[in-house]
């Protein structure tokens, strides 16, 4: 017997999601692609009569793709061709890629038909209509306009954004539910960005800002190892039928967003359900957007003084959730299971003001992600789990504008984007979160007595001559000193917290600001980094710094 597998993938997601600033778009864009795999094929399935189980089984379903094994050709490519037709209507301008591979084999059927999709992606899609010279076009895009947005004067605007302005179902929000109808997510930044026309919008649906501090969080994570997990999945089945292994990997990959949802959710119940703002309606409005929550993946707009304390919540949440899930999982699997005991989480925070581009800023979640990942590949043990690290930064101020290059000063040494590590999966030489948070705690609780302008004025030093940062920071603490009994204590409380961050470094908080490894061979410094670019901006994350202080 001969099977065909049916591959679709849309590409581009976040892209697609944050290539406009206003919230309403990126909610309807987060829908449009989760719907993808739920509403959008199961209209498709109906329409041609398909049923699972009978005509087709499933291999993947989620994440802006699916994966579903035939037994026969002519459902495959009518179902591919219906596709075809319909996804331009459904999501406008979003990239999909899909293709359909056979083999006698399901697993490598499937192989075949992922080896497709690369391939598939080459072939260029003209997009329509096309954007001829009498065409009016929209003004934000350049692109032929398809409608009006009525609240700005009419102005009009393409058919992505139409499409997007469109789906007003909550479905995201859905995943992040803590059991009742209470609890309702933002749909605007923008008082102006209203739209009389959707029954959802109203002033209550606003985001709620706290006090003056107009500022957002833009927060990526990314799980560790899913893909090396599903690979000893597919070791494990390799003496079960291809559909007995296909059913368990599917099993699996359910799991781990299972895992995600609920991490979502208990981060949510302790972090964001407090800071909810009631209504007049009886409801609460969160302050925060989910805009993508997928197999491991999460993608959210938070309050900015909020990010840090739900990222942190959610990742040591997903740890411990996913240790008891893949304990779970083997018992009604028959011990089939990853390598690891659990699995982890690496993310990337960047603060930005909510009338900046959020897709600039997104790429620097991502960039600041990805370093985390990478610190965590290089501390994971041999076999065993990698361990959660999390890097976040100013858009405006830590970062530099190059997407991918972080802020170093002239002689090599970190200044902002640092990846600290989190969680009960050990790192012994990496800097540690719970270390800059006493740090930061410390300052809060102490402010009064710390001059706040001569340490940022250290950090600024610090970009350009360590010598003259080194004598700044020296003349600072001397200040603290000078407050009696009480600020030598202090003195000798921070520079101990700052030793703490990374106590493998070598460090003399009496001189520097500055951690530093030192290698015993050749006595060169190595992984040189001060933490205070990224106190700086958690401060101002929490408006404990004002724009003109920095």
């Amino acid at each position: 017997m001969t099977y065909y597998v049916y591959a679709f993938e849309a590409k581009d997601i976040q892209e697609y999601i944050l290539e406009r600033t206003r919230l309403a778009e990126m909610m309807g864009a987060s829908g449009l692609i989760d719907a993808i795999c739920s509403a959008m094929l199961d209209a498709a399935l109906s329409a041609l009569a398909l049923a699972d189980k009978r005509d087709f089984h499933t291999a993947r379903r989620g994440g802006g793709g699916f994966t579903l094994v035939f037994q026969k050709a002519e459902p495959a490519h009518a179902l591919r061709d219906l596709i075809s037709l319909i996804m331009p209507q459904f999501a406008p301008d979003l990239p999909f890629v899909h293709a359909i591979g056979d083999d006698r084999d399901e697993r490598l059927a499937i192989e075949a038909a992922l080896r497709q999709l690369p391939i598939a992606q080459q072939q260029p899609v003209l997009p329509l209509p096309l954007a001829t010279p009498p065409l009016h076009r929209a003004p934000r895009t350049g692109l032929p306009a398809w409608g009006h947005f009525p609240k700005v004067d009419g102005e009009a605007i393409d058919r992505a954004a139409l499409a997007k302005r469109r789906f007003t179902q909550d479905r995201l929000g859905k995943k992040f539910s803590l059991g009742d109808d209470s609890t309702v997510w933002p749909r605007n930044l923008n008082p102006n960005d209203l739209n009389p026309n959707d029954p959802g919008a109203s002033a209550e649906n606003l985001f709620p800002f706290h006090n003056a501090n107009h500022r957002v969080a833009i927060v990526h994570i990314d799980g560790n190892g899913f893909g090396q997990a599903l690979q000893d999945i597919r070791t494990a089945t390799n003496n079960s039928s291809g559909e007995q292994a296909i059913t368990v990997e599917f099993a699996f990959s359910q799991l781990v967003e299972a895992m995600s949802c609920e991490a979502a959710q208990e981060a949510t119940m302790e972090v964001l359900l407090d800071q909810a703002v009631a209504t007049e309606q009886e409801t609460s409005i969160m302050p925060a957007r989910p805009l993508v929550l997928g197999g491991d993946d999460l993608t959210m707009i938070l309050r900015a003084d909020l990010a840090l304390d739900f990222v942190e919540h959610y990742m040591r949440a997903f740890e411990r959730i996913s240790a008891a899930k893949i304990k779970e999982f083997a018992k009604h699997h028959q011990g089939i299971k990853p390598k690891t005991h659990c699995m982890t989480t690496c993310a990337g925070v960047v603060f930005v003001g909510a009338k900046r581009p959020f897709d600039r800023a997104y790429r620097l979640a991502e960039a600041l992600c990805a370093e985390a990942k990478q610190c965590s590949a290089r501390h994971a043990p041999a076999g065993g789990p990698a361990p959660s690290f999390l890097a976040f930064g100013d858009s405006t101020a830590s970062l530099s504008c190059d997407d991918d290059v972080l802020v170093t000063s002239s002689a090599g040494t970190r200044l902002a984007g640092t990846a600290y590590h989190l969680g009960v999966i050990s790192a012994p030489d990496a800097p540690e979160f719970d270390a800059l948070k006493a740090l930061k705690t410390l300052y809060v609780d102490r402010q009064a007595e710390l001059a706040r302008s001569a340490l940022n004025d250290v950090i600024v030093q610090l970009r350009h001559d360590e010598t003259e940062a080194e004598r700044r920071w020296k003349r600072w603490l001397a200040v603290i000193a000078r407050r009696g009994e009480t600020g030598a204590a202090l003195r000798q409380q921070w520079q101990a917290h700052l030793a703490r961050v990374a106590p493998s470094h070598r460090a003399d908080p009496t001189r520097t600001p500055v951690l530093e490894r030192v290698d015993e061979r050749t006595q060169q410094r190595t992984g040189a980094f001060s933490p205070l670019g990224d106190l700086l901006a958690w401060l101002k994350a929490e408006a404990r710094f004002n724009d003109s202080d920095t």
